[in-house]
């Protein structure tokens, strides 16, 4: 990443060049996306089907493309006509009700045909093949009805010449007729008008002659008119009398229209109240268009009849309403969001270029992303739409964050050009910014791998437009402002502003209650997973309220008529085409037809919620009407049925070749499970009705339900792809992943709290809501970077991850609260959408970054607290050599990862030559590692008189140790003599190595112990030395002592009645008595007397001996953990009174004492002299192992039975490799057995020097 910097810095060299680049190919995006994505009209173009929704890759999709080329559209369009109260099914309702259906038929785009009760034929009887508006004339001519009275109405209107009219008055007659429409047509309410869609029977009627006849009716009038005269009988009768005569008649042919089954909950409402129209289009064409849509809704305007409810709804409708309210929304909502976004940046930098800057780059990433789209081919569709608000709210977080470092680089560095301001901010913010790209990305790439292209559609544009935000924020940016005076520095002032006083606020609470913070929201996790239990999802949730009339006229149709859901199940024969032509499947189809509507009885489909069956469709109705009855029916009859069926304008079961069968069920379906629990029962029941044919199902609403099904797996899928490719990116920035979870979890929370509260509110999950998760995650994440990457360079400076966590909070405040309230905004103004999908999308994702933020305000810096941060730039910043680590001490036997790691771990420190690293007096805490430089090790003159220097510590060399385990005062100052680096560790960097690498920080504490060893070593032999002298000096005072007063009760003695009176012999007790007996190296026969004492007593009950803990070499080691290190080493029993080895033996094994006592003796001028008691807990032999010379610096003998452990190098290396955490405590606690140990040595020869 570090190239990427220095190639974005090196860009601003090229300033005009970049600049003219950058307005060159915003024009040319300008005139692609002007030229491919609009109307020559300026219309914008937009997918306004649901094909972008549907499903690819399972073969679905392809399969329901198929059977439409061979079957047809089987979508519902359908118009509802109700006549008002007090109006009726008469000769004028009919007659307008076909001129209707016939401007439908012609003037419509690419219509196959419009069936309406005036133009379905008889199946059986006579004028069979006609229509039912047809009637048996003279010499058996089936005579059109509505054109017979028709023609008599214009007899009376212009009479032939020659023959007398017996009413002049009704001269006219038409002329009036058609005033009397026209102001009824005026009255005509407006609001519901629909059209819709439906597979239904073929215009393509009768045998030959007749069939002939069927496809001339468009001419009917004509020819009637031309084979018929206005007769006198004609002439003779009055207006009235032919409005009657022709009112009766429709009354008879609508009685018999009721009676066909076969139309009712198509063509006619089970009550006989409204009559509908349905519409089919070829499949080529595209009726949810602009051109199509508006044309219905002229037609319906224009033709319906008078005093009539008319109600049109289908999918095309809901399709092209969708996208029109979509522009309508896109084109409202932009202005506000843009409009939001330049309030925010003038909030935040109160400045004309922290304005303008943002709202170009934003600009010009929008132009670019929609040229793209243009030039690669799609179309936008009802999600991409969102794309514009979308790109200004994300891309304003990144300019934002580019823009504060700006300032803040320019404040900082006042009388610096403004060509390295530009640089220094690249330097400092691109690669926070990519990595948070990298993030984003990644989210909005994850819907990519949804198999709906709209999804996809959405994730991939979305990521070249916030990739080319970025780029031009780090490229066009800097060189637009090279160009610009420096801002004027701004003057710091004594009252903070209101997001400094609540960040500060937030920053004192978080260092009180840190702990709090985070078991909070862990909770909130908890009530959030509950709520994600009751999640739902469907595609098919409303977009518009209850009380438009999109809504009404489809709740009118669907209560009065067949719902407008269709299920397509196209059977195929098992072993041959020819089963679909059988009387067995002829009859099984009948069976199942009666199954689903549940002729006989109840069955499970009325267990399936949000399912009204309404009518099923199927070759055997019509075979049925054909023969007359399903009765004894032969395979011969089927075959000639299907041969005839064309003929006699029956709708196409069969497909050309002979090889698929189609079954229609029309449904009123609530939400997308409905169907698919349906399509699951079918199954059964059609391998058993149908044993021999082979069924797929297929549909528009199937595949809008399995687009449902991959909406929640593609959530999961995109969601899950989107944590993993940002866990990983996470991980490697900050080389754990423990850290890459912690960076993450702030964004886990509130994705979780989304889905949890659609689960708790019963929101379901849809298309336009299933990316608003993935979207989320990859913009929340952005707030944690920036703020961990501060929190990390705070780190290095304060060495105190409070500390760090609150100045991290106090200067990235801002820019997130303003970075978060810019984007939620931005999407908040979703809220003023008519679309209820978009309203939620907007809402809900506003909210959803609202949770993120405060997360990231209060739970992150409280995780911050208490743990150490790395990051992959500083871990390749670090050059180490083999040689260089093996030149420090404490680097022994690492690797370079490990090395890095262990550095990375700890705080770095610099000192310029002659600074001050501690003063002598001072209380200790760190212990320092010299990287480079060097350190002057001095008496303070304070104290001594002078300055005077103990050691001068070269690079490699570790110092300070007991101020970091035994927290002593420092017993001299420490100074650099040149310029130098030091590694500081403290007991939060050992705590944290220790958890986070086991393996690094076993390998740093056997460093330590051998530092500590050799440290000891130096110091045992002075102490004996010193001991040697006060044991001279205590007998020689116990002597006069003794002989001044003899019945004075020896020290001893007041100790043991102490003990006796107690009642107890504790470990603490028995360490004193056992010091003060064994110190001479002699047991005088009043001490012995002492010891058979409280033995005798113990023995007897009558004092209780405490029994030890070890806490010494195995603390905060379980009893579990003890007996597992046991089996690494070798376990022995010792007598009383035995002595293990002598001064100056060789030995390959340290002593850890788990019962009894021993003295360590040290021959000194030639005496024996007791160096301390050994106890239990207690570990002996550590000096000459770890110094590595292997000889024994003292005599060890057993004082009473012991049990000991044999503690190898070997064993140690075995319990290394087998259980690294468990050889880490462990060597921790030898360090700290071995401080302890020099803390000790150092008091002696302290008290001895005092002396």
């Amino acid at each position: 990443m570090q190239g990427s910097v220095r190639f974005f810095q090196a860009l601003t060299g090229f300033r005009k060049s970049l600049i003219l680049l950058t307005v060159l190919l915003t024009a040319f995006a300008f005139h692609t996306a002007k030229e491919r994505l609009f109307t020559a009209e300026g219309r914008l173009i937009v997918d306004s089907t649901v094909e972008p929704f549907m499903a690819r890759g399972s073969g679905t999709y392809e399969y329901f493309k198929e059977m439409r080329e061979v079957f047809g559209s089987e979508e519902v369009m359908v118009v509802a006509l109700q006549p008002q109260a007090g109006s009726r099914f008469d000769y004028r309702f009919f007659t307008t009700h076909e001129e209707l259906r016939k401007q439908l038929q012609a003037g419509l785009p690419d219509v196959e045909e419009v069936t309406a009760v005036t133009n379905i034929p008889r199946i059986n009887g006579n004028c069979a093949g006609k229509s039912f508006f047809h009637v048996e004339g003279v010499a058996s001519v089936c005579e059109p009805i509505l054109e017979k009275y028709a023609f008599q109405l214009e007899c009376l209107k212009n009479p032939p010449t020659g023959i007398v009219t017996t009413d002049d008055s009704e001269d006219g007659l038409v002329g009036d007729l058609d005033e009397d429409f026209n102001e009824d047509e005026a009255e005509d309410p407006e609001g519901g008008l629909d059209s819709g869609l439906d597979e239904e029977f073929s215009a393509e009627e009768e045998d030959d002659e007749s069939y002939g006849e069927s496809e001339s009716e468009p001419e009917a009038v004509l020819s009637y008119s031309e084979t018929n005269i206005c007769t006198p009988d004609i002439l003779a009768k009055s207006e009235a009398q032919i409005i009657s005569e022709a009112d009766q008649h429709m009354a008879s042919i609508f009685k018999e229209i009721k009676e066909h089954e076969l139309i009712r909950r198509d063509l006619i409402s089970p009550d006989y109240a409204t009559v509908a129209l349905l519409v089919k289009f070829s499949t080529q064409a595209v009726p949810s268009s602009p051109e199509t849509q508006e044309t219905l809704q002229r037609i319906l305007k224009a033709h319906s009849p008078a005093k009539t409810q008319v109600s049109y709804s289908g999918q095309a409708r809901t399709e092209y309403l969708s996208a029109k309210t979509i522009v309508s929304d896109i084109a409202r909502i932009l202005p506000w969001s843009l409009g939001l976004i330049i309030l925010t940046l003038a909030l935040t930098f109160r400045s004309v270029r922290g304005v303008l800057i943002p709202v170009v780059v934003v600009m010009f990433g929008i132009v670019w992303t929609f040229g793209f789209i243009g030039l690669t081919g799609f179309q936008l569709n009802m999600v991409t739409m969102v794309l514009a608000p979308l790109l200004i709210s994300v891309g304003s977080a990144y300019i934002i964050h580019f823009m504060n470092q700006y300032y803040h680089e320019a404040n900082k560095n006042p009388g610096m050009g403004t060509d390295q301001i530009s640089r220094n901010t690249i330097g400092n913010i691109a690669i926070p910014m990519m990595v948070t790209a990298l993030t984003t990305l990644a989210g909005f790439a994850a819907l990519s791998t949804s198999p709906i292209p709209a999804v996809k559609e959405v994730g991939l544009f979305a990521c070249f437009g916030i990739a080319t935000i970025i780029i031009l924020s780090l490229s066009f940016v800097p060189a637009l402002l090279t160009y610009l005076p420096l801002p004027k520095v701004k003057e710091s002032t004594a009252k903070p502003g209101v997001i400094d006083q609540f960040l500060t606020a937030i920053g004192n609470l978080i260092g009180k209650y840190s702990t709090k913070f985070i078991f909070f929201w862990v909770a909130v996790m908890v009530v959030a997973f509950m709520g994600m239990k009751h999640v739902t999802v469907n595609s098919q949730s409303k977009n518009f309220s209850e009380d438009s009339s999109i809504e009404m006229d489809l709740a009118f149709i669907q209560s009065n008529l067949a719902g407008t859901t269709t299920l397509r199940l196209v059977f195929s024969g098992k072993d041959t085409p020819e089963q679909l032509q059988t009387a067995q499947a002829m009859y099984g189809l009948q069976n199942l037809k009666q199954w689903i509507l549940q002729a006989e009885e109840e069955n499970v489909l009325s267990q399936i919620e949000g399912l009204r069956v309404d009518k099923v469709y199927s070759a055997v109705e019509y075979l049925d009407l054909y023969r007359n009855g399903m009765d004894a029916l032969k395979d011969e009859e089927v075959v000639s049925f299907f041969e005839e069926s064309e003929k006699q304008g029956f709708p196409r079961f069969l497909s050309p070749d002979g090889d698929l069968l189609q079954m229609n069920i029309r449904m009123k379906t609530e939400g997308t499970s409905a169907l698919l629990e349906l399509r699951e029962v079918l199954g059964p029941q059609v391998t058993h009705f149908l044993p021999e044919l082979a069924v797929q199902y297929t549909g528009s609403g199937v595949l809008s339900s399995e687009s449902a099904d991959n909406i929640a797996t593609g959530q999961i899928q995109s969601l899950l792809t989107a944590l993993g490719i940002i866990f990983v990116l996470l991980s490697a920035m900050f080389l754990s992943f423990r850290m890459g979870l912690i960076a993450l979890y702030p964004n886990i929370v509130a994705i979780a709290v989304f889905f949890g509260t659609l689960g708790w509110l019963d929101i379901p999950i849809g298309v336009t809501i299933s990316i608003i998760a993935s979207i989320a995650l990859g913009i929340g994440v952005d707030d944690t970077i920036h703020f961990l990457s501060h929190f990390n360079e705070n780190l290095k400076r304060t060495h105190d991850e409070k500390q760090a966590s609150l100045v991290s909070l106090q200067h990235l405040g801002r820019p997130m609260i303003c970075t978060t309230v810019a984007l939620g905004l931005g999407f908040a103004v979703f809220a003023s959408a008519d679309m209820g999908s978009q309203v939620l999308f907007g809402v809900l994702t506003a909210y959803t970054l609202t949770v993120c933020l405060i997360t990231d305000l209060n739970f992150l810096p409280s995780v911050m607290v208490k743990t150490k941060l790395m990051t992959a730039w500083d871990y390749v910043s670090l050059n180490y050599s083999q040689t260089f680590i093996e030149s420090i001490g404490l680097f022994r036997g690492m690797n370079v990862r490990q090395t890095k790691l262990m550095t990375l771990s700890a705080y770095p420190k610099e000192l310029a030559a002659g600074e001050l690293l501690f003063s002598e007096g001072e209380l200790g805490h760190d212990l320092y590692i010299i990287m480079s430089g060097g350190i002057d090790i001095y008496l303070d003159q304070q104290f001594h008189g002078e300055n005077k220097v103990l050691a001068q510590l070269p690079p490699g060399v570790s110092f300070g140790e007991m101020g970091l385990f035994r927290h002593m005062k420092r017993s001299a100052s420490a100074q650099a003599n040149q310029d130098t680096k030091l590694l500081v560790l403290n007991e939060k960097v050992l705590t944290r190595l220790q958890k986070r690498y086991p393996e690094i920080a076993s390998l740093l504490f056997k460093n330590l112990a051998r530092r500590l060893a050799a440290l000891t070593k130096d110091l045992d032999l002075k102490s004996a030395e010193q001991q040697l002298l006060s044991k001279k000096h205590r007998s020689l005072t116990h002597f006069l002592k003794f002989w001044e007063d003899d019945t004075e009760d020896t020290p001893l003695l007041e100790v043991v009645n102490q003990i006796i009176a107690d009642g107890k012999l504790t470990q603490e007790e028995r360490k004193e008595l056992f010091e003060m007996v064994y110190k001479d190296g002699t047991v005088s026969k009043q001490e012995q007397e002492q010891l058979d004492r409280l033995k005798q007593m113990i023995e007897t009950g009558e004092l209780e001996e405490v029994k030890p803990v070890l806490s010494d070499i195995f603390q905060d080691m379980s009893h579990h953990q003890l007996n597992e290190v046991c089996e690494f080493f070798h376990l022995k029993e010792i007598p009383a009174n035995v002595r293990l080895w002598t001064e100056e033996d060789y030995g390959d094994s340290m002593l850890v004492i788990l019962e009894g006592d021993f003295n360590l003796n040290k021959q000194v001028d030639g005496q024996n002299v007791v160096m301390r008691t050994a106890t239990p807990g207690d570990l002996v032999g550590a000096i000459s192992i770890l110094g590595g010379e292997n000889q024994r610096t003292s005599t060890l003998e057993s004082l009473s039975p012991a049990k000991v452990l044999f503690v190898d190098m070997a064993g140690l290396d075995r319990l290394y490799k087998a259980k690294p955490k468990l050889a880490t405590q462990l060597y921790f606690n030898i360090v700290c057995f071995l401080s302890n140990r020099l803390e000790q040595e150092t008091q002696i020869l302290y008290e001895g020097s005092s002396k």
